[in-house]
């Protein structure tokens, strides 16, 4: 990889990771100028494929019709050039379900994607929103669960496991997740809605 792509890749994942709509557009801009820099770069499309998902899944500030067909664009370029990217895998699974309504394509590539990286937690969170929505509850939970224990710290993942315990109705539970959650970070937003839901 070209250092100078590498470089501004690197400041992209730190922009994006920021989880801002300030630092997901300046990712935008730094991963589009990686590619610009090394067009052969695979990371860079993944990057921008998160970038454009959080902007409409996380972010909520573009419209699915405008962030979705970028996402998947980029995630397919990156998998073209590297099949192994794990993260590219998940978000153009994520891209066939949502545009396209797909409830067949998903599950392999999210099984290849967990299959490449068995501990990322991105990885494992997505698979389990799909495999509840799916109707496959307790595998979705099983699933969480196994990102909380690869992370424990990530507050992130802590309030998914907390969503997938309300949508089985363990509100017990539910609640003891968002304090776990709020000892580490009382300005935690998403716990006090969940404790506000249960």
């Amino acid at each position: 990889v070209a250092p100078r792509a590498r470089d501004l890749y690197l400041s992209g994942v730190q922009h994006v990771s920021q989880i801002t709509l300030p630092g997901a557009r300046r990712a935008i801009q730094l991963f589009d100028a990686s590619i610009g820099a090394d067009p052969s770069f695979a990371r860079a499309y993944e990057g921008l494929a998160r970038a454009y998902s959080d902007l409409v899944a996380e972010l909520w500030t573009i419209s699915p019709e405008e962030a979705l067909p970028k996402m998947r664009e980029a995630a397919s370029r990156a998998l073209e050039l590297d099949g192994t990217l794990a993260e590219a895998q998940a978000r153009l699974a994520l891209a066939r379900w949502y545009m396209e309504f797909d409830w067949d394509q998903p599950e392999p590539l999210f099984s290849r994607a967990l299959a490449l990286e068995p501990t990322n937690v991105f990885v494992i969170e997505e698979f389990s929103w799909f495999l509840q929505c799916a109707g496959r509850v307790e595998e979705g939970l099983e699933l969480i669960e196994r990102a909380v224990a690869a992370d424990p710290l990530n507050l992130i993942t802590r309030a998914g496991l907390g969503w997938k315990l309300y949508f089985t109705r363990r509100f017990r539970r539910v609640i003891e997740e968002a304090n776990r959650i709020l000892e580490r970070d009382p300005s935690f937003a998403w716990a006090y809605d969940l404790l506000g839901s249960s």
